[in-house]
């Protein structure tokens, strides 16, 4: 057991009575030295010391050597690591404010290497990818690309990538640079895969992480997944009824992540001049692509946090719905 750099005295005096005289030191007075207010006052700033070190040593805490680190992590109240994915709770379906965040709102895509719904694509060119209400059923698997400021900021890091199934947990602990340089990491069981892409229209390799479980039968229906530092995992912990998340997201928060890459309006506007600015509902990683539904306009002056549509012949009032795009 790791000891505390700085000790906290367990003779702390209890039995003041009232009008009872003290001093700095106690002596002055005719009491020992733990009855002084500068004793006492030492003491006082030495716990705050020690809650301190504490949090920091909770921090550091290394659990990589119990048998479940994170029942260990649950059992002591502590907040799990920060998930580097976005949009990584998968229960609810896909519409109506429900996860995953969906702003396609299709309920099954089948788009070769293409994008579903928010942040993540597919990973196969025949199979499909289904939102259901108790999670996303993936025939091929998923995947997430990052971006290149993540890649430079995790270099030389332990990660673990960490996929709850309807029936069981999955995970993958690599180093980044490993992931990166040798073509890819897997997990034991071929579940999750980590590594650079080279190819199905990206310009240049780039990193990302895959889940599809391939392990014959098995469940196929993704609930939530996890890439963190470190080299255990901290997105579930096994009780005896089964595997539960130790936190899940708020709606919102992922909402907001996943405006970065791909926007859509929900309701249709108005151009009653020749032209009119629309501002993006959060800005975006980069200069989007914009698509409209009606062919009377025209679009420019794109920004990653608005852009101008105009009328193409003489001012009149028209409808039309828009999607901006910046994903990776």
């Amino acid at each position: 057991m790791t000891k505390l750099s700085t000790p906290l005295p367990t003779n702390l005096p209890e039995n003041w009575t009232y009008g009872q005289i003290i001093a700095p030191t106690g002596q002055e007075v005719g009491l020992p030295a733990n009855y002084g207010y500068n004793y006492l006052m030492n003491q006082v700033n030495n716990a705050q010391k020690a809650a301190l070190e504490l949090e920091r040593k909770k921090a550091e805490l290394d659990m990589g050597n119990l048998e479940s680190p994170s029942t260990a992590l649950y059992n002591l109240g502590a907040k799990p690591s920060e998930n580097l994915l976005d949009n990584w709770y998968f229960v609810g379906g896909g519409k109506d404010g429900q996860f995953p965040i969906n702003q396609r709102g299709q309920e099954k895509y089948a788009i070769p290497y293409g994008y579903t719904f928010d942040r993540w694509n597919n990973s196969s060119q025949t199979e499909h990818v289904f939102l259901q209400t108790n999670g996303v059923y993936t025939e091929g698997g998923i995947r997430q690309i990052h971006e290149d400021w993540q890649e430079a900021s995790w270099a030389g890091k332990t990660m673990t990538a960490s996929a709850l199934f309807l029936d069981s947990l999955y995970s993958c602990t690599f180093s980044y640079p490993e992931a990166a340089n040798t073509g890819g990491v897997f997990s034991s069981d071929g579940v999750i895969a980590i590594g650079r892409i080279y190819n199905y229209g990206w310009s240049k390799p780039t990193f990302g992480i895959m889940f599809d479980h391939i392990v014959d039968g098995k469940s196929k229906t993704l609930l939530a997944a996890k890439l963190e530092f470190g080299k255990t995992q901290s997105l579930a912990r096994k009780t005896e009824t089964g595997w539960e998340l130790l936190e899940t997201p708020l709606y919102t928060n992922e909402l907001l992540k996943c405006m970065r890459f791909y926007q859509k309006s929900r309701i249709a506007y108005t151009i009653i001049n020749e032209e009119c600015q629309n501002i993006h509902l959060f800005p975006m990683r980069t200069t989007p692509t914009i698509i409209t539904n009606q062919n009377q306009i025209s679009i420019d002056y794109v920004t990653n946090t608005s852009f101008r549509v105009k009328n193409k012949t003489t001012p009149y009032t028209t409808d039309y719905n828009w999607e901006a795009s910046a994903e990776l």
